[in-house]
């Protein structure tokens, strides 16, 4: 039985279709020129030159830094270099020397200056073993012809013996890899792997100078012509690798001070705001004992003993003038103490002094009407002093120069004038006031009315 043939369903197959028309562009001069120096390096010098004839047909231009090697590592496009080299090793010299030119002519390889100098140094052999006319100089040279036997002479010339062409000697041209340079090639691949790592891995601290030193360092010992070279090369990247760790190490130990700076700039800032978050509480807490310390100095300040108005003073400007907390805190208590205390004494001073005013009060009271008009004067000044809001007490004060006035038969007006004062005073502390007709004589009422109603 016939095997049944797979199908494969439209979309892979088309998948295929567009994959096979990007198959050309991966074979194309990158790969040719790659696989060339492959060649060229295993010594199929033919297998070399067929495969960077067919990169130059695709990009005949050479170019630095055109291909990726590895990583972030870019290798130069030298087709022509290489293709030189390769007919050289073929021994067309001709070729190799036409194709080396064409190479220095496009200015990259003098980028990288061991393959220059081997540019240099191999077409100048090159040119050495072509000879103007265009033969090998290895080439004998033609037999010189004899000269023609005299006429006059008729024996038979003898022949003349031909004397050895001299050799011309031969260039010497390169025989394959040299052992020696691949051994030093192979020794520093650690050091390479090493420098691609370390530029890899500590890329935020390399510039793009650092990274073209290690990319030059380890092109130039793969391209190395000779083991010295390239043990030299590999010194140069010990010594570059070096460089960078210890710049990598200073760039580090900066950061890590700049970190811990940062840090603690931040635990300042956090810990200043907690301060000015507890400083605005505690003032917040504190205002109300504040404002009422201000109220209480602005208005019992001359009631006040001097030694309780100033101290009520300094804890007030002392507490708003606090940058922490805790005094501001502690000043608002003693501040509220202090108002405290004073509120209190003079409270009790009040008291005692309203006790006193009343005592007196009822002494000038209690003379008016007796009848002992001058006894009831000075009490009742003394009282009125103390109870500025009293109007019975003004309105009795009053009475009593009134009844003075008329003891005198009008002949002492400044008496009547202070009894209208006196009445006048009465009705500015209680507009509602007025003489009990049952306890004041009609004539003095209609005076206390007249005087109350000519204001």
């Amino acid at each position: 039985m016939r095997p049944r043939a797979q199908r494969f369903p439209p979309r892979m197959i088309a998948l295929l279709a567009a994959l096979s028309l990007f198959a050309p562009a991966w074979a194309g001069w990158e790969s040719s020129y790659k696989e060339g120096k492959a060649a060229y390096e295993a010594g199929e010098y033919g297998k070399a030159i067929k495969l960077f004839k067919d990169a130059i047909a695709d990009k005949n231009e050479e170019k630095a830094n055109a291909i990726k090697s590895s990583g972030m590592f870019f290798e130069s496009y030298l087709p022509h270099f290489y293709l030189g080299m390769s007919l050289f090793k073929r021994k067309d010299f001709k070729a190799a020397v036409e194709e080396l030119n064409a190479s220095e002519a496009m200015k990259v390889i003098q980028k990288t200056r061991d393959l220059h100098q081997q540019l240099r140094q191999t077409r100048d052999v090159a040119e050495a073993a072509i000879p103007s006319d265009g033969q090998l100089a290895s080439q004998p040279p033609p037999t010189p012809t004899p000269p023609p036997a005299a006429e006059t002479l008729k024996e038979t010339p003898k022949e003349v013996p031909k004397e050895p062409a001299k050799e011309v000697s031969k260039p010497a041209v390169p025989m394959g890899p040299d052992p020696a340079l691949t051994q030093a090639i192979n020794a520093a691949a650690t050091e390479i792997a090493g420098a691609q790592k370390l530029a890899i891995d500590n890329a935020s601290y390399l510039d793009e100078g650092d990274r073209r030193r290690i990319d030059t360092a380890v092109s130039e010992i793969r391209s190395s012509q000779t083991a010295a070279i390239a043990n030299s090369r590999r010194q140069e990247l010990q010594k570059t690798v070096g460089d960078l760790r210890s710049k990598i190490a200073t760039k580090k130990k900066e950061e890590e001070e700049r970190i811990a700076q940062e840090k603690r700039d931040q635990e300042a800032l956090q810990a200043r705001m907690a301060q000015n978050k507890a400083l605005a509480d505690a003032v917040g807490r504190a205002t109300p004992d504040l404002r009422d310390a201000e109220k209480f100095l602005s208005e019992n300040r001359t009631a006040l003993s001097p030694a309780d108005a100033q101290k009520i003073q300094r804890l007030f400007d002392g507490t708003k003038q606090s940058t922490t907390a805790d005094a501001v805190t502690r000043g608002a208590a003693a501040l509220k103490t202090a108002v405290a205390v004073a509120r209190k004494s003079l409270d009790d001073r009040r008291a005692a002094s309203a006790r006193d005013a009343q005592a007196t009060y009822a002494r000038g009271v209690q003379a008016y009407f007796e009848g002992r008009y001058d006894d009831a004067l000075a009490p009742l000044q003394q009282a009125s002093s103390s109870l500025p809001r009293d109007a019975a007490l003004r309105a009795y004060l009053g009475c009593a120069f009134y009844k003075k006035y008329l003891l005198s038969k009008g002949t002492d007006p400044a008496l009547k004038q202070q009894a209208e004062e006196a009445f006048r005073a009465a009705a500015a502390a209680d507009r509602a006031f007025s003489l009990d007709p049952r306890y004041f004589p009609p004539k003095i009422v209609a005076f206390y009315k007249e005087t109350v109603g000519a204001r």
